[in-house]
């Protein structure tokens, strides 16, 4: 009985949107295999050609790629502890089973909006090398706006699962109008899509790494 852990770019599942290619995770147990999609940031064709197949982590040492590679070594670590702590028990254990542990598929998410969003902003855009300054400031207006709006609504413990449409629309009529107490002014279309733009890219990540079923800017 082997059980066998695999990083691959899978280059058959590009996406229409933004010809990205997503990092798959493959789990061989009992000569069965299961296979998912891991929750980091899709791949440039470009940046397939840093994809060392041998190691399967990237080559380069570009910002990027480091937070890659650790990701991938955190889930390896998991890998490593998942066997040895149910060495006992792997007989009966199914390669889904471990693909879903490795990808906390199983696991309770009650992770608030507030916590979600600033999330994102520190792990996906900050870092992110391929973004100009003006757009890293852009997301972090848009976030503040959010969060401000959660705040003044009072529902800063949300939870993302709890978010739904009537929220966003909320929110939308949040931004358009003018609140004097606050010193907020009434923000024109133009920027409220901006805005609100930015912000839904946060849900999809949250979809992405099933963590929500929906997203309510949709």
């Amino acid at each position: 009985m082997g059980t066998t852990l695999k990083f691959y770019i899978n280059t058959f599942k590009k996406s229409k949107r933004d010809n990205r290619y997503p990092i798959y995770l493959r789990v061989i147990h009992n000569l069965k295999k299961s296979e998912g999609k891991i929750s980091i940031r899709t791949i440039k064709a470009s940046d397939i050609n840093h994809w060392i197949e041998e190691s399967q982590r990237f080559s380069s040492k570009q910002k990027k790629f480091l937070t890659h590679n650790i990701f991938l070594n955190e889930i390896q670590n998991e890998f490593h502890n998942y066997l040895r702590d149910n060495i006992t028990k792997m007989a009966d254990k199914t390669p889904q089973e471990i693909r879903n542990y490795l990808l906390s598929r199983n696991k309770t998410d009650n992770i608030n909006v507030i916590e979600a969003a600033n999330e994102f902003y520190f792990n996906v855009i900050l870092p992110d090398t391929d973004k100009a300054p003006g757009t890293k400031r852009n997301y972090k207006k848009a976030i503040n706006h959010f969060c401000n709006f959660l705040k003044h609504v009072k529902q800063e413990r949300l939870s993302v699962k709890e978010f739904k449409k009537l929220h966003a629309s909320k929110f939308i009529e949040y931004l358009k109008t003018p609140i004097p107490e606050l010193d907020k002014i009434g923000l024109n279309n133009q920027s409220v899509n901006s805005i609100v733009k930015n912000v839904k890219t946060i849900f999809n990540k949250l979809l992405f790494e099933e963590r929500i079923s929906t997203n309510p800017f949709l």
